[in-house]
């Protein structure tokens, strides 16, 4: 049942707001787009009522549910690249407010509290919320309205009326949250698969349900498919490799899709995508409640233990009801990119964050009261563990820098010496460390056991520490310049030094596009130097720009690697034009551009 509202609720809604406050004056104040400018190309696309994509062709990768929230902003405060990346912070909050409401439902004013405001407090989320234009945040911010709001459709009892408005709302959210990101499908795999457990498991299953949320299923998977349908009607394949170019369901069958030339991926590949991707899921969660990124392994004690927790939290929610709504839609989401190919990003967790932080919760909860009752067997296994840790850390991540394995060898010591004791000492033991844990102390006023002084004393901290690092985020946000990016350099180069019909080939197409009011063809992540002069003279490319990002690149190869490939096999092809501190562009021969190039 939705939990009535509870006095603490102001304070959190207050400390929320304030940092919601402190995110706007902090947030980027250029004008200018500085990280992206996809979806912004694809918001002016909608205004201009040219069709759904830039960049002379449509768009049939990203739905346009961002694209049209953005077109809305728009057309509401301007065009400005400041107050676009402010709305962003706005919709965190919310999103905040909402998992506020559903984690007070699940375990109470408290917890859903204290993970809240340290989610709020993370300098990791400040940073992505003041400086990334992604549809993350409104999707996070409709998800989690949607979740609360499907607990009120489901528990309400009033009028007729009432319902159909709860049942509107509902509808209205699940079509956003599904225009806005093609993972927002997770929320019908959520309602379904509570649908289906509870109705095996309650005696006396209300099939008034089933007439109020088939209909909502129907819905989702109609948009999804009328999305999809429309995508595979727009196709946009500009070079012969796999990978960005296809639907997210042929992406699947890559190796990487950052590399695409490692190739298609194999049936042990894809057997082992689910553990190379869920120790960087749990650990960015971790990263975030802790105010620092970490980084994710297998034998690291940073990814184990949480995903220990996480995991008998989760298991604990399903055997108490078969799972929720909540519980399903996030099995469902955790899914959909325990197998994505790509590369983990940390905007990928973001929506689910304060679901896992509720499972580490109750799995850590859950796990204290095993010590306390079975103290010898959860040591022993503890012991156990610990020992293989050390091990893992030192045969296989001892030439590995993050995460450092004598950190990792160094936390695994200290556990295993704590289930040492605890095995030594037994339950006498545990009886003294609960009654001292138990004893209640009264500050200002207050009664709180040892145990919960030392949460609010390390919750006091935590926060502190995280507003901290968020002003010392915000400072550098307001100090920021636009041209520091070499894309823009080159594009701005191209802007002033070219004819307006020369076609550019450039990685970030999208932000070169926007800067150089060129046609922009993307550089392939391929070294394959006959596939690239082939698409040259297809394309009749004129300009290439390349960048200086060997080491940090998204796409592998770089574009620089890729173009010294290309360079060392054509030499007489291509004359500098321009070079700037990290960028430079490079002009085709025009014998190459006239030349007909094959057709794939």
């Amino acid at each position: 049942m939705p939990s009535k509202r509870h006095w603490r609720d102001r304070y959190v809604y207050f400390l929320l707001l304030l940092l919601a406050g402190l995110w706007l004056v902090l947030s980027g104040t250029t004008s200018e787009f500085v990280y992206d400018s996809y979806y912004f190309e694809l918001a002016r696309s909608l205004l201009a009522k040219t069709g759904y994509g830039f960049n002379f062709r449509p768009e049939p990768m990203v739905p346009p549910g961002f694209p049209a929230l953005l077109a809305v902003l728009i057309l509401g405060v301007g065009h400005s690249y400041a107050i676009l990346i402010r709305s962003m912070s706005i919709f965190t909050i919310a999103g905040l407010i909402s998992a506020y409401q559903i984690l007070k439902a699940e375990e109470g004013p408290t917890i859903a509290g204290v993970v809240c405001l340290l989610l709020a407090s993370s300098p990791i989320w400040f940073e992505f919320s003041t400086r990334m234009l992604f549809s993350d945040m409104p999707y996070f911010f409709t998800s989690m309205l949607l979740l609360w709001a499907l607990t009120r459709l489901n528990c309400s009892t009033a009028r007729a009326a009432t319902q159909v408005l709860w049942w509107t709302l509902c509808a209205m959210l699940l079509l956003a949250s599904i225009l806005l990101r093609s993972t927002g499908i997770a929320l019908v795999g959520g309602i379904a698969g509570w649908l289906v457990v509870s109705s095996i498991r309650e005696h006396r299953f209300d099939k008034r349900r089933l007439a109020i949320f088939i209909p909502l299923i129907v819905l989702g998977v109609a948009a999804e498919g009328a999305w999809l349908s429309w995508a595979e009607r727009h196709p946009v394949s500009l070079w012969p490799i796999h990978g960005f170019q296809e639907s997210y369901v042929a992406q699947l069958k890559l190796k990487n899709g950052n590399d695409p030339e490692l190739g298609m991926a194999t049936w042990r590949d894809v057997i082992k995508r689910p553990l190379e991707n869920e120790d960087d899921m749990v650990s960015s969660v971790a990263g975030l409640l802790i105010h620092k990124q970490v980084a994710g392994a297998w034998y690291s004690p940073i990814t184990v233990i949480p995903l220990a927790w996480l995991l008998v939290g989760l298991g604990y929610s399903f055997r108490k009801s078969g799972g929720g709504i909540v519980e399903w839609y996030f099995v469902s989401y955790q899914l959909l990119y325990l197998f994505w190919p790509w590369n983990f990003e940390l905007r990928f967790q973001l929506p689910v964050a304060p679901l896992a932080a509720l499972y580490l919760w109750r799995g850590g909860l859950l796990c204290w009261y095993w010590v306390q009752r079975l103290p010898r067997s959860a040591a022993a296994i503890g012991c156990i563990v610990a020992t293989l840790g050390i091990l893992g850390s030192i045969v296989f991540g001892w030439r590995i820098p993050h995460p450092r394995p004598l950190f990792c060898i160094a936390v695994w010591l200290l556990a295993g010496g704590f289930s040492a004791v605890i095995l030594a000492g037994g339950p006498q033991l545990m009886r003294k460390v609960s009654r001292v844990s138990d004893r209640v102390v009264s500050v200002a006023g207050v009664s709180l056991s040892v145990a919960e002084m030392a949460g609010a004393v390390a919750m006091i901290g935590l926060l502190a520490a995280g507003v901290w690092m968020q002003m010392a985020a915000g400072l550098e946000n307001l100090r920021r310049v636009p041209e520091m990016d070499p894309n823009i350099e080159a594009a701005k180069w191209i802007r002033g030094n070219s004819p307006a019909d020369a076609v550019v080939m450039a990685r970030w197409e999208a932000l070169v596009y926007h800067y150089s009011g060129h046609r922009v063809i993307w550089f392939p992540a391929s070294s394959d130097p006959e596939l690239l002069v082939a698409g040259i003279r297809r394309h009749h490319i004129r300009l290439i720009v390349v960048t200086e990002d060997e080491d940090d690149s998204y796409w592998k190869p770089s574009d620089a690697y890729c173009f010294r490939e290309l360079a060392y096999a054509y030499p007489m092809l291509f004359q500098q034009v321009h070079k700037g501190a990290h960028e430079r562009v490079y002009e085709v021969a025009s014998e190459i551009q006239s030349a007909d190039g094959p057709s794939w």
